[in-house]
């Protein structure tokens, strides 16, 4: 039957499930669609339908089973991903003392998986103990397994942890957080497909449950530390905000400047405090408090449960701890403009006053944001998908690319004339002839003939270059062309006889890494932009489709996909 919960703003808001009749009246529904459904257990209402026709149930069966949706139709990425709870569950099992043991130290050694299951529930090993494992992987190949070396230094938590997962993964042997746990999971998906994956994401929840309520992890007030450097911080900045009022009253600095160099130096203060924070807490020995002849010292897993929240990605993030045991920091007004003076207390400490008002225009201003984006977002995504739900992905024939009329300049570089240019002097001969490539001499010539529009071919694809953010890289080239098609064949500039993807063949992360390898800068894909039917788009120009990671199948309207990713995306 289906299950769909409102709003329903994108397809996997509505998916199928086999029912299992049980006592009571709630819905109990597995904790790994959650994400999907975006639910929570504090009293959400879902709608039943039942499939009645033989076309119904054999479209919940096999299109609509929650068990066919593990990846998003936006990102690609896995939807079924554990959160909170399950998080926690595995940070816990897979974490490693603070002492990490020398080569040559002695420890205990454990000849299989059973051995050490027994060992953990008897007591004599805990979740936490360095351990010689005899290695799994030893002299076999697998996606991050260790083959040299009869044996692993390992924690018992993660010997335990590698039960959930196939065995052509290999051994998993470092800490695992959020963002890891979905990377295994999609690492599964591609190497033993679809059907070992769902008992792996069953398995990964009860352990997850179980290790995290055997860890009895709770937060205090005394696990939200203080830094020791914040006053010092403080009084640096303080002293710095001082010496530019003087400046600016003895007229040496604009007000201008000296507000924009107050609020610099307030924002770099903030930071140390946030990186005191983290340092502080990640110290778990001293954070803790737990001194020698307390039973907890005995395991050697001195760690505050706040940071264990936060570095797992359970819950909580760096900007919200900083705020709890920190700094609020800077506040905007509603105008956007920032307030110079900051809040210096953490909501451990407790705010005065004034700094309670202060940060009142941020929160009134983020709740009425919310309310108001909300329409527009739904808005936004009908009309998107009215507009163009007409075109379809389907077979039909590439048409040639059309012409424009363009203005000379920058834009048009590189691009292929479709006529030829007359000389407005009315000489016989022509400036430019059809099909000449507009270069930097070229525009100038045709300039200085006093020819300003040109007609040009539309380019038959786009071009894909890597994300800067001034030198960091954003986005890399190989992540903005997998899964999308060229439009003429990748050779490999040091040896144009190598043909690293043909035309309209899909790139694989394989072919775009190699791409980036052998140092091409950009690449030209085919795209629904420059495809000119207006009614439908090849598979080759719309690429490959996130949820199934292969080539979009012939049907679905690609504008109504698109359109609700965008939403879910805002």
């Amino acid at each position: 039957m289906f299950l769909n919960r409102a709003p329903t703003l994108h397809r996997l808001s509505i998916q199928a499930f086999e029912p299992i009749l049980i006592e009571g009246d709630a819905i109990r529904l597995h904790p790994l669609v959650c994400t999907a459904y975006n639910a929570d257990f504090d009293g959400d209402q879902m709608a039943v339908h039942v499939p009645l026709s033989l076309e119904a149930i054999m479209e919940c069966k096999l299109l609509m089973m929650s068990t066919n949706n593990i990846f998003s139709p936006s990102s690609g990425k896995p939807i079924l991903t554990p959160s909170q709870d399950i998080v926690l569950g595995a940070y816990y099992l897979t974490l490693e003392p603070a002492d990490k043991p020398a080569a040559n130290t002695h420890l205990p050694v454990l000849g299989s998986v059973s051995e050490a299951t027994f060992a953990e529930a008897e007591g004599s090993l805990h979740l936490h103990d360095w351990v010689r494992f005899a290695n799994p992987d030893f002299n076999r190949k697998t996606v991050h397994g260790e083959a040299t070396g009869s044996t692993i230094v390992t924690t018992v938590g993660r010997i335990i942890f590698n039960t959930i997962w196939p065995a052509e993964l290999g051994f998993f042997n470092e800490t695992v957080k959020k963002g890891q746990l979905g990377d295994l999971i999609l690492k599964t998906y591609k190497h033993c497909g679809r059907e070992a994956s769902i008992p792996v994401l069953d398995a990964l929840k009860e352990t997850g449950f179980r290790i995290a309520t055997k860890a009895g992890i709770s937060i205090g007030v005394n696990d939200m530390i203080y830094p020791k450097e914040k006053e010092g911080l403080v009084r640096e900045a303080t002293a710095k905000v001082r010496e530019f009022q003087r400046q600016n009253e003895s007229g040496t600095i604009t007000n201008d400047e000296r507000r924009n160099k107050v609020v610099d130096t307030w924002s770099g203060a903030t930071d140390a405090i946030a990186q005191s924070v983290y340092t502080t807490l990640s110290q778990s020995a001293k954070v803790a408090g737990v001194k020698k002849g307390d039973p907890r010292h005995s395991h050697r897993m001195l760690i505050n449960p706040v940071y264990v929240l936060m570095d797992s990605g359970a819950r909580g993030n760096k900007a919200q701890v900083k705020q709890l045991c920190g700094a609020r920091g800077l506040m905007a007004k509603p105008s956007g403009e920032i307030i110079e003076r900051p809040i210096l207390s953490s909501f451990r400490e407790g705010l005065s006053v004034l700094e309670y008002f202060i940060s009142t225009h941020g929160a009134r201003k983020g709740l009425s944001d919310t309310a108001l984006k909300t329409a527009d977002a739904g808005y936004m995504t009908r009309k998107l998908c009215d507009v163009a739900m007409d075109v379809i992905v389907t077979d039909s024939r590439d048409v040639a690319p059309g012409s424009e009329v363009i203005t000379l300049g920058d834009a048009s570089l590189g691009r292929h004339l479709a006529a030829d240019v007359p000389n407005p002097s009315g000489a016989v001969k022509a400036l430019a002839k059809s099909e000449a490539p507009l270069t930097e001499e070229l525009i100038a010539k045709l300039r200085d003939a006093g020819v300003d529009r040109v007609h040009v071919h539309i380019p038959n694809g786009v071009w894909k270059t890597p994300i800067y953010d001034g030198d960091e890289l954003l986005v890399s080239l190989s992540e903005r062309i997998v899964g999308r098609c060229p439009s003429e064949d990748v050779t490999n500039p040091l040896n144009p006889s190598e043909v690293i993807v043909k035309a309209a063949v899909l790139i694989d992360e394989i072919a775009a890494k190699r791409i980036e390898t052998v140092g091409l800068d950009r690449v030209k894909v085919l795209s629904p932009l420059t495809h000119m039917n207006v009614n439908a788009i090849p598979p080759t120009s719309y690429g490959l489709d996130p949820s199934t990671g292969r080539m979009v199948e012939r049907g679905p309207s690609s504008p109504c996909v698109r359109s609700t990713s965008v939403a879910s995306l805002s």
